[in-house]
């Protein structure tokens, strides 16, 4: 049995009243933002941490979305980066190895709307913080394929920024077994700081990626 983080617990079972005429809402087609994401997955082979943060360029119009992922080696201070290129219009994605090198494969996934889903069911406000320092959140949830639950918090104000989204069940994102997953958004702007990064290089050729 997966334990539950922190974030999980309050997601769960601890909110205000809130707006029961909250709506779902839209954050900004495009943004800037570092996604951490720690969980755990329950695989064959046993429990595998998830333990990484992502750099991530994220535009909806264009159908783009760049990031950089750290993953951390368990049971060290290191990580590894992998660059990851998403062309939704294109449907494909391309692994940057380096500056020189880089692997294409198809990606059939539609780009995720920032957007929280119109069959979400709202949970009640979250309050983070505490004195004159806090920030009132929305919390919705809605369900995925099979056992796969759901939820996303966002700000309690029009601009719906993404603050937390927390998934758990099986296959998730394509992970084998059960996994539970908690992103944690932060230094999120409504802008791109770069845009270069969502085309590749004229100078870099992509070839197919390797088989295992």
């Amino acid at each position: 049995m997966l334990l539950l983080t922190v974030a999980a617990m309050v997601i769960a079972g601890v909110w205000a009243q809130g707006d029961p005429a909250a709506k779902p809402c839209c954050a900004p087609h495009q943004m800037t933002m570092t996604l951490g994401d720690v969980g755990m997955a329950v695989m064959a082979q046993g429990p595998y941490p998830i333990d990484t943060f992502q750099e991530i360029t994220y535009d909806y119009d264009a159908k783009k979305l760049y990031t950089a992922v750290h993953q951390r080696i368990a049971g060290s201070v290191n990580e590894t980066v992998t660059r990851v290129l998403i062309d939704y219009g294109a449907h494909k994605q391309y692994t940057l190895v380096s500056d020189d090198t880089c692997y294409v494969e198809d990606h059939a996934e539609d780009m995720p709307a920032p957007c929280v889903p119109d069959n979400a069911t709202f949970v009640g406000t979250v309050r983070f913080g505490g004195g004159a320092n806090t920030m009132d959140t929305n919390v919705w949830e809605f369900p995925g394929t099979g056992d796969q639950l759901f939820k996303m918090v966002v700000t309690a104000d029009a601009s719906c920024t993404p603050v937390v989204y927390s998934m758990y069940g099986s296959d998730i994102f394509g992970m084998p077994g059960v996994s539970e997953q908690n992103f944690f958004y932060v230094n999120v702007k409504a802008s791109i700081d770069d845009v270069s990064v969502l085309t590749l290089p004229a100078s870099l050729t992509c070839g197919p990626m390797p088989s295992a």
